[in-house]
């Protein structure tokens, strides 16, 4: 599942020192979600990792890449210019 996006939620909630339930208050969402989610347990939706990322200060394209990661998208296709051509 989710476990590259958990860990990078789980590194800037430690790195800003915050609680699992502090950022449950300033998101909305629920501290066992947000821990199912930092674990890997749990997908999360681009609507739903917006306000995490946010509240956490961290870099959304970084937690957009990993969320295409954990989803089985291919580094390349990240990586590269990949155009479909008609």
């Amino acid at each position: 599942m989710g476990k590259r996006v958990g860990a990078y939620i789980r590194e800037l909630r430690a790195h800003q020192s915050i609680s699992i339930r502090g950022l449950g208050g300033q998101t909305g969402l629920s501290p066992s979600y947000l821990s199912l989610v930092e674990r890997g347990r749990r997908e999360t939706s681009i609507s739903t990792l917006c306000p995490i990322v946010q509240a956490l200060e961290g870099d959304f394209r970084h937690a957009l890449r990993l969320l295409a990661l954990d989803a089985g998208v291919p580094e390349e296709v990240l990586d590269g210019d990949h155009t479909i051509e008609r």
